[in-house]
């Protein structure tokens, strides 16, 4: 399930540390000043900004989990055919970087 910036920013504030938290295996959630990132090991693989769009980036890693991620912690649902990433609906080819709205739609 997405969260949205307000839902991750309250996420942070119940934690020691107001700036990052774990919230998956191998993945920090961090308060970055203009935006909430979701980092899985290196990579901020999602980018929660105030107006609720989404950033998404793999890092070069097309992994499972990467995909995992992107696809909990954003409302992009992204699926892989023929080693090839897309974002549903609309069959858009995936792109690092690329922005979507609250209902996963590419802005």
């Amino acid at each position: 399930m997405a969260k949205s910036y307000e839902d991750l920013k309250a996420f942070l504030s119940k934690g020691r540390n107001k700036t990052q938290r774990t919230i998956a295996n191998n993945t920090l959630c961090y308060d970055r000043g203009d935006h909430i990132a979701i980092r899985l090991h290196c990579t901020d693989v999602v980018k929660v900004y105030p107006d609720g769009t989404y950033v998404l980036n793999s890092g070069g890693w097309q992994t499972v989990t990467t995909k995992q991620r992107i696809n909990t912690f954003s409302p992009a649902n992204v699926y892989q055919k023929d080693w090839t990433w897309y974002l549903w609906p609309g069959d858009t080819l995936f792109e690092d970087g690329i922005r979507v709205n609250s209902s996963g739609k590419v802005v």
